[in-house]
């Protein structure tokens, strides 16, 4: 049962990204924020306890790759994908055969 509410919310996550990624980031700053006010309240400057808590999360752009990659759906971006490159193949032959010969 697990499973299938995993893949119920990787599926509507894939249908509506922008929701996902703002609920995300969300949720990073509040860790984030966390993590600074510990640290300041262990006696860091505050720049240094913002730099020491980006650290302890593993970056904060390396953690939203990663989670990004953990929610997608492989299938689906396949799915997605494929028809935009098989019309951005052909549009690139199109281009290619209005070419003066050279």
């Amino acid at each position: 049962m697990r499973r299938l509410r995993a893949l119920w919310v990787r599926i509507d996550d894939a249908a509506k990204p922008g929701r996902r990624d703002r609920d995300f980031n969300e949720e990073l700053a509040s860790h984030l924020q966390l993590h600074i006010d510990d640290n300041i309240a262990a006696g860091m400057a505050s720049d240094e306890a913002r730099r020491a808590a980006i650290v302890k999360l593993g970056g904060i752009v390396q953690t939203q790759e990663r989670y990004r990659d953990r929610a997608r759906l492989p299938f689906v971006d396949a799915a997605v994908a494929g028809p935009r490159l098989r019309r951005a193949n052909r549009c690139a032959r199109i281009r290619h055969s209005r070419l003066p010969p050279s």
